[in-house]
């Protein structure tokens, strides 16, 4: 196994067929919170004509909902339950946290079986607190782990950084996963399966907005949210998704401009909601305003490459890999899944061979295939044990074989 840092360069899109990150305040605190306006009148909402010939008017209540920051504040009851036990400087403390995720967390991504996965990001987009980082680390649990993408975890970190008194800020790109070179996907409208999940949330907060309204707000995301943490008087990237995915939000976004504080408060689409909730009861047919492919991704399949095993749809270049619009392709020779990766250099003659002839022996073990791109990726990141097989396994949708993994591989 080969144990060297391969620098990969990898668009950390999230594409989330509907997800995006957020965005938020210096600490992850909320920034001046909107209150909700009050219901708003009606008109002739079920109503029947009043003396003189003239419609009446009664009142219609119309759902409400506060906005508010999705970064909630964690209590030791919820650090406990979390097992999180950071200490030492606040460098110590910020380093602590992000290896509690890269073990504790699953990144659930679009190529994974997690239907939910895109449902904060998406939500807390329009609805900002809808979905918060308390009832993530509660409600979204697999087999003991909190699992989520870009905009969990940042919203987590930043929950748990601001219990052991840190600053915290969550980011976002100001890129769209729609806007990128490779990715003509727009994620606007919202499929009734999905809507059925969110009006969990509705109901709770006592916010019915109905279906037509909600599918006309629902909007693509920012590709990647993370987060900065303030140490030694500067901003510090903490992003521990970079571990699991190979993605640089140094390299991808920073270099590029490509990033913004985000902004809870700015997205707030309660006002929207209820003008539309609102026409929606006087009777208005609000059609022509819906997307034309409502739905969580709805758009034309990915056509991606058909790799060396004559398996079609698979990502075509290491961006849509990343941004999960196909999943990772077999290659027979270590030299095309370098490519792929484009590590160049950092994969020298004596890796390819190590990969080669780890590839051969574990395909003679196991009767299964070692697909290299990923067998690159969880190596050059450094991930070891159960955190190498998650990554492999979620990125090429193969499930590897543990003692053959263990005999051929290593840890």
């Amino acid at each position: 196994m080969i144990k060297r840092g391969i620098v990969v360069v990898l668009m950390l899109a999230l594409l989330l067929p509907a997800f995006g990150c957020t965005n938020g305040d210096v600490g992850g605190s909320p920034a001046e919170e909107g209150k909700a306006s009050e219901p708003i009148a009606g008109g002739n909402v079920g109503g029947s004509p009043a003396e003189g010939g003239k419609a009446s008017e009664p009142t219609a209540v119309v759902p409400s909902f506060e906005a508010k920051s999705p970064v909630s504040t964690f209590s030791k009851e919820d650090i406990d339950y979390l097992g999180i036990a950071c200490s030492g400087s606040d460098t110590e403390i910020a380093e602590c946290i992000e290896k509690w995720q890269e073990n504790n967390m699953i990144y659930a991504g679009p190529s994974t079986s997690y239907v939910d996965f895109s449902d904060p990001i998406r939500w807390n987009y329009f609805l900002p607190g809808i979905f918060p980082s308390r009832e993530i680390i509660y409600e979204r649990v697999d087999n003991g782990k909190v699992y989520g993408v870009c905009f969990d975890y940042a919203i987590v970190y930043c929950s748990i950084a601001e219990y052991y008194g840190l600053k915290c800020r969550v980011m976002n790109s100001k890129s769209k996963p729609s806007e990128t070179a490779n990715d003509n996907q727009l994620t606007t409208g919202m499929s009734p399966e999905e809507y059925n999940r969110l009006k969990v949330k509705l109901d709770k907060n006592n916010a019915g907005y109905p279906y037509e309204a909600v599918n006309l707000v629902a909007e693509e995301t920012p590709s990647h949210y993370w987060v900065e943490v303030y140490l030694n008087g500067e901003w510090v990237i903490e992003d521990a998704t970079s571990k699991v995915t190979g993605g640089n939000t140094q390299d991808t976004f920073y270099a590029t401009n490509d990033f913004e504080v985000t902004d809870w408060m700015s997205r707030d689409n309660t006002a929207l909601l209820r003008d539309y909730t609102q026409r929606l009861a006087q009777g208005e047919d609000l059609e022509v305003l819906a997307p034309s492919s409502p739905g969580e991704g709805s758009t034309e399949p990915y056509q991606g490459i058909t790799d060396d095993l004559g398996q079609s749809g698979r990502a075509a270049n290491i961006d849509d890999l990343m941004q999960g619009l196909g999943l990772a392709p077999y290659f027979n020779e270590a030299e095309d899944a370098r490519d792929f990766v484009r590590a160049g250099d950092a994969i020298t003659e004596t890796d390819l061979k190590e990969a080669m002839e780890d590839k051969e022996a574990y395909e003679s073990c196991s009767g299964k295939k070692l697909y290299l791109v990923c067998y690159f990726i969880c190596d050059g990141d450094e991930l070891e044990g159960t955190a190498w097989v998650e990554r492999y396994e979620a990125l090429c949708g193969e499930k590897l074989d543990p003692q053959c993994m263990q005999q051929c591989i290593g840890d």
